[in-house]
């Protein structure tokens, strides 16, 4: 199986930097990683086929490791004869309620019963509590 030829959309980091921002950070279909940072690249792989995970995006962070990215990532986000162009084909405005962010969870149901009562607690507590001994009164 032969290799994909590979080119070099940018001439520095800078102009990446700028390329990135203004596209992939701004995009709806792209991930941004967590406070813990990135995972592993077999998370990111499975992200990608799930569609979390913007192949392009993907294929332009792995870029920045190696000052390359497959051709035909450069064709589908579009070429001009200085490299990229200003503005992926697949670009999307990002609302403040889609993209990387999480499904808020759903809130506990606080009227379950036996939600806040552990009768086992209380029985250990009362078998590990010595109990206070009783002065002897003498008349």
């Amino acid at each position: 199986m032969a290799k994909e030829p590979m080119v070099t959309p940018f001439s520095n980091g800078t102009e990446a930097m700028v390329w990135y921002s203004e596209n992939c950070a701004t995009c709806k279909r792209s991930w941004h990683p967590g406070e813990r940072g990135f995972p592993h690249e077999v998370v990111l792989k499975r992200y990608v086929r799930e569609g979390k995970y913007c192949k392009l995006q993907y294929d332009l962070d792995l870029g920045f490791i190696t000052g390359e990215i497959p051709e035909s990532t450069a064709k589908q986000i579009g070429e001009d004869e200085g490299g990229l162009k200003e503005t992926c084909l697949l670009w999307s405005e990002r609302d403040d309620n889609e993209g990387c962010q999480r499904k808020p969870r759903k809130p506990r149901d606080s009227s379950g019963p036996n939600q806040f009562v552990l009768p086992f607690v209380e029985e250990e507590i009362n078998q590990l509590t010595p109990k206070p001994k009783r002065e002897l009164q003498t008349a």
